[in-house]
C-alpha cells in the first residue's frame, strides 16, 4: 500500500503541471490564427469495448462502441478555439460489418477531461501539429487552384 501511496503522490505532482502545458500548447496553436478544426479520428483516445445489442428502430441487431477522440475546433462562446476532445458513438449492424454509423457529441476544452484522457492526448499532440500542419498545405493547394481558374 505504501508504494502505491508513493506513485500516487508522485503522479498528482506530475499531474499538476498537465493543464499548464495544454494552455501553453494551444495558446501557441491559437496565436497562429489557423482557423482550421482538425481531429484525430484515426487515433482515438479511449475506445470502449463493443456492446451486442438492438442498433436501430428496425430491429436488428449489432455492436454499439464509443470513442474518444482529441482535436483543435472552435468551441461555442466564449470558448473558441480550444483543445478539446469529443466523444463519438458507433452503431454497426451484423450484416453491414463494412459500415458504421456515428453520432458525434459535442466537443469539450481538453483541459476539463479526466486526468487519464489529458496525458493520452499529450502523448497525440504531435500528431495533432502534423494534422494542422497538412490541413494548412491542403488549404492553400485548394486556394491556390481556385485562384488559377479564376485567372484563366
Amino acid at each position: 500500500m505504501s508504494e502505491l501511496r508513493e506513485s500516487a503522490q508522485e503522479l498528482n505532482s506530475a499531474s499538476d503541471s498537465i493543464n499548464s502545458i495544454i494552455s501553453s500548447i494551444e495558446q501557441e496553436i491559437v496565436s497562429t490564427n489557423v482557423g482550421l478544426e482538425c481531429w484525430l479520428l484515426l487515433e482515438p483516445l479511449q475506445r470502449s469495448e463493443p456492446v451486442r445489442e438492438q442498433v436501430n428502430d428496425h430491429g436488428d441487431w449489432g455492436s454499439r462502441w464509443t470513442e474518444t477522440v482529441l482535436g483543435f475546433a472552435k468551441l461555442d462562446q466564449p470558448e473558441g478555439w480550444r483543445l478539446a476532445v469529443r466523444e463519438i458513438s458507433f452503431a454497426e449492424r451484423d450484416y453491414e460489418a463494412s459500415f458504421a454509423s456515428a453520432d458525434y457529441e459535442k466537443p469539450s476544452p481538453l483541459r476539463r477531461a479526466s486526468r487519464e484522457l489529458r496525458i493520452r492526448a499529450l502523448e497525440k499532440m504531435p500528431s495533432l501539429l502534423y494534422g494542422l500542419r497538412d490541413k494548412v498545405k491542403k488549404s492553400l493547394d485548394a486556394i491556390a487552384k481556385a485562384k488559377k481558374l479564376v485567372e484563366k
